[in-house]
């Protein structure tokens, strides 16, 4: 009998569904690439150490101001100079994270109901007692204003020039539901007023007092889970939404883009309200990640694909180490949950401050469908994979580096043994891997797995199959 060899989606997504011998996809610490020759997995970026902490404090957000990174780790506000030299400009009390912006002269930021101003130019940091303002969470800014989050459903805009005022004629109230104010956020020229059930759309239209006009038809039915995953690309906004979703908006069209099995992960969290999110760029292609604390999960979704791929810190799943990010002195750095310390975040990095890196694909179900038969039996003796080869270091782990791979012949809930492959040292590049396999089965799966600190792409798999009768 002749064997056909049938390619397998090996560049796909997370999406564990409820049933494992339906669909039990994951993709962990990979990204979906694209290229002219077609998607391939791309590993996500490593971490070195860039700048340590005074006191190692959690980290509690960033904010690039004037081109300069500052923090708050632990109780301290600090900035982070080109290098890592780290300046301690003052205190932030409590734990909760906090909310920046600027206008290029002065920074506010927002904790637990407190705002807080820093003037560079002068070198000041204060706690702004007395400004009108109703113990909001955030803050935004537009067009030369302040705008924060009040009390019930409102939201107060400052002085034109000065954040640290809102005059009380200067409020205005979310009207479309009775609801409460959670965030506001500023993107693409207009004002999102985000409350627990719904969305507000607002516009500065230069009159009034408030110079802010509802937007017609720019309610969003869609209500804020946690006020810090609020975050955006040049072309969406991204939130996690008070039903446990993860949404795409731009203008007042909103896009749910959870995938089943991302949404079933979730829903058996320990508390959502913590979900913190961020956006970046890296090779030409936008990105959101959002990290549970709660749940101790990590997903990042991939703008141009769609598809989602798991983040995860070690080898047992558990949250990547990023709750704050930025693009600054050339690039891209990340915070250590742990301890509040800067990391560098780089594609050419294959270990998270030198502990190892688990790379995951499990592919997704194989059955007779492949060759449309479904519910047929099927014979395999082997399987091809076609990834980046001969990446080994010069000595040490990773010098003749592995890829695991493990069969499952009943619909991924038992595995086979793993098989080790090596996919070349230091200039290998025509080293074959394919993993020989002969059995029968009616539903199989493939899990891939590798640990070495070297470079990692897959770009595609075939297996040899043919029907074996019922």
């Amino acid at each position: 009998m002749t064997y056909t060899t049938v390619p397998l989606n090996l560049a796909g997504p997370t999406d564990q569904v409820f049933s494992k011998q339906q669909d039990h996809q994951l993709t962990q610490n990979y990204y979906v690439y694209l290229s002219e020759a077609g998607p391939a997995l791309q590993g996500t970026p490593g971490t070195t150490l860039y700048s340590a902490t005074v006191t190692d404090g959690k980290d509690r957000g960033w904010h690039v101001f004037n081109s300069e990174l500052y923090t708050v780790s632990g109780s301290l506000l600090e900035r982070v100079a080109e290098g890592g030299t780290r300046t301690t400009i003052g205190t932030v009390p409590g734990t909760g994270r906090c909310i920046f912006d600027d206008d290029g002269v002065s920074m506010f930021l927002t904790t637990s109901g407190k705002v807080y101003r820093y003037e560079r130019v002068f070198s000041t940091f204060i706690e702004i007692v007395g400004g009108g303002h109703e113990r909001p969470n955030s803050v935004t800014y537009l067009n030369d204003q302040f705008i924060y989050d009040g009390f019930d459903n409102r939201f107060g805009v400052s002085d034109v020039g000065n954040g640290a005022v809102i005059e009380s004629f200067n409020y205005a109230t979310a009207e479309s539901n009775p609801d409460n104010t959670s965030r506001v956020y500023s993107f693409g020229e207009r004002l999102y007023v985000m409350c627990l059930t719904s969305i507000e759309t607002w516009w500065n239209s230069g009159d009034g007092e408030p110079p802010f006009q509802k937007i017609d038809l720019g309610l969003v039915e869609k209500g804020l889970g946690s006020i810090y995953s609020v975050s955006n690309t040049d072309s969406f906004m991204y939130f996690f939404g008070d039903d446990l979703n993860i949404y795409q908006l731009k203008g007042s069209q909103v896009n749910n883009i959870s995938n089943a099995g991302i949404t079933k992960e979730i829903n058996a969290f320990n508390g959502t309200n913590d979900a913190i999110g961020f956006c970046f760029n890296l090779q030409g292609q936008d990105f959101y990640y959002i990290t549970f604390p709660s749940g101790d999960k990590s997903y990042l979704y991939a703008e141009n694909t769609g598809l989602w791929t798991s983040m995860a810190f070690g080898v047992d799943g558990g949250r990547h180490l990023a709750t704050s990010y930025a693009y600054v002195y050339g690039k891209h750095l990340v915070s250590d949950r742990r301890n509040g310390r800067v990391l560098e975040w780089d594609l050419d990095i294959n270990q998270d401050n030198g502990a190892v890196i688990q790379r995951r694909r499990v592919l997704p179900n194989i059955s007779g469908e492949l060759l449309g038969k479904p519910g047929d039996r099927l014979m395999m003796k082997g399987i091809d994979f076609t990834m980046q080869k001969g990446v080994g270091i010069p000595s040490g782990q990773g010098e003749d580096p592995i890829i695991m791979v493990e069969i499952s012949l009943d619909g991924s809930e038992t595995w086979n043994p793993i098989q080790n492959l090596r996919f070349g040292r230091g200039g290998e590049f025509a080293k074959k891997v394919r993993a020989d396999k002969m059995a029968s089965f009616y539903d199989a799966s493939v899990r891939l797995t590798t640990s070495d600190p070297v470079f990692s792409s897959l770009r595609s798999a075939g297996i040899d199959i043919q029907l074996a009768g019922w």
